[in-house]
């Protein structure tokens, strides 16, 4: 006699796809909320005195020249938010926080400063490099130990479905636009000068140019996977000031 019982893990398996499938769904449906949410945590929480210990603690873990390189960096999805999201909750409760320096954390997140378009309503933080923990929460740096205001300040971030949040905007950016970006202890202006479509090989618009001080921005020319081209916004240094 078969056992009334021998079905149940079938039934189990089923409840449990269905199960997944719902918390797949959910994150989908908040997914930009999850991403505004996480940027605009390290947005606000950005300090002078962060920026520097997390620059030391990262070139000290730094392993692999990977986590400058674009290319190498897959599309976000709601799995990959929810994880980053989940990182931050255990984080925030952790019982071994240690305030004498920057630890990094989970996610592997070091603070560089801010980054703000108000023309295109862009305000996000800057991380080092440009792995999805970086860009899930805003802009990363895409070359090691770079600094403002000196030859070419190259960021990178994503292009989402929402066209308002992460680096969506920067398609919007005109000539004359303000760029400004801030170490916490002084703010850069750059002046936009241009703003075009490049295939994604076309790296030479990172490259540093003798006598100028620029700024560049990169993303995926639209949300498709595998899009062959990028947009780059450039801009050029108008002044530097003091952080208040």
């Amino acid at each position: 006699m078969k056992s009334r019982h021998s079905k149940h893990p079938a039934s189990w398996l089923l409840i449990l796809t269905f199960l997944i499938g719902i918390i797949i769904l959910t994150v989908a449906l908040t997914e930009s909320p999850a991403i505004k949410h996480l940027g605009k945590k390290e947005y606000d929480d950005i300090t002078a005195d962060k920026i520097a210990k997390a620059a030391k603690v990262e070139r000290q873990n730094r392993s692999q020249s990977d986590d400058f390189n674009y290319a190498k960096t897959g599309q976000l999805n709601p799995v990959a938010v929810a994880n980053y999201q989940a990182q931050d909750v255990i984080k925030s409760f952790s019982s071994n926080k240690d305030t004498s320096g920057y630890k990094g954390g989970s996610s592997n997140y070091y603070p560089a400063g801010r980054l703000m378009i108000p023309a295109v309503g862009l305000y996000l933080p800057i991380g080092i490099g440009v792995s999805n923990a970086v860009l899930v929460r805003g802009a990363g740096t895409l070359k090691p130990d770079q600094k403002m205001g000196e030859g070419n300040y190259a960021l990178a971030g994503h292009y989402m479905t929402n066209t308002r949040i992460l680096f969506s905007p920067i398609k919007r950016v005109q000539k004359g636009n303000r760029i400004i970006i801030t170490d916490m202890k002084k703010v850069y202006t750059y002046q936009a000068i241009s703003n075009q479509i490049v295939d994604k090989d076309d790296v030479e618009v990172l490259d540093d140019q003798p006598g100028r001080k620029l700024i560049t921005l990169i993303t995926c020319a639209s949300w498709r996977w595998n899009e062959p081209d990028r947009i780059v916004v450039q801009g050029k240094l108008q002044s530097v000031q003091s952080y208040k």
